[in-house]
């Protein structure tokens, strides 16, 4: 793993979800972000960084390493530090994985997933409003309107799914519209690849949500969409 701005060489990738986290939380002036740091995947460097981020912050919100991958220490270096699991893994997609849990000074910890559309949607739809209701604020949810789909939509996994969308007018091959409360503004999921898609992330304005269990919608059908945003 290494900075953005560097060209990784064989076998790395760039940390897209450190800044990516780092963005989000910035985006919000009653959140201090404290900054973003990479760590290798070694029990004993990681165990470090962790003890020294939980010194000095409120939150932690670590991203990978919460799988079931061989090198997916973070769950077992968290235990060994007395950080309390509250849950690992929930029934959505894409971010299954989602990790919480309690340090024994108070701070809250969030694990969430490694892959960057994962992390886009945790992020906003898990840990956001957990920081909202830690704040204070009266609403901890974020912005949700009901719109009509613009294109029909099956699903057929279990589990509550979130896709990356963008508002359009009535006519679905039109520009994206400006104001998802124009009453001819329909939601029109995005073609994407998985979690670890995240150019389909980049092109969304939001995000449509999928209730548990198989879904066969038509276009016109009501869905719920999650715009993203500073405000959201």
């Amino acid at each position: 793993l290494v900075a953005i701005e560097d060209t990784p060489g064989p076998a790395a990738i760039r940390d897209c979800n450190g800044p990516a986290i780092l963005a989000m939380a910035s985006a919000h002036p009653w959140i201090h972000a404290l900054g973003s740091y990479r760590a290798p995947d070694d029990k004993d460097e990681l165990r470090e960084r962790i003890a020294h981020a939980l010194e000095d912050a409120d939150v932690l919100v670590l991203s990978g390493g919460v799988s079931m991958g061989t090198k997916d220490f973070v769950p077992g270096v968290l235990a060994d530090l007395g950080v309390e699991q509250i849950f690992h893994k929930t029934a959505i997609r894409p971010g299954k994985p989602l990790w919480l849990g309690a340090a024994p000074n108070g701070a809250h910890v969030f694990g969430l997933p490694g892959n960057p559309v994962a992390v886009q949607v945790t992020f906003r739809e898990i840990v956001m409003p957990a920081l909202r209701k830690l704040a204070g604020f009266a609403r901890t949810s974020g912005l949700e309107y009901v719109l009509p789909l613009a294109v029909p939509v099956s699903k057929s996994i279990p589990f509550r799914q979130f896709v990356p969308a963008r508002i359009v007018p009535g006519n679905p091959s039109g520009e994206p519209h400006q104001s998802p409360l124009c009453s001819t503004s329909h939601a029109l999921p995005l073609d994407h690849r998985g979690s670890g898609d995240f150019v389909s992330a980049a092109r969304a304005e939001g995000v449509i949500v999928l209730p548990e269990g198989p879904q066969e919608l038509a276009a016109g059908d009501a869905v719920a969409f999650h715009p993203w945003g500073a405000s959201c």
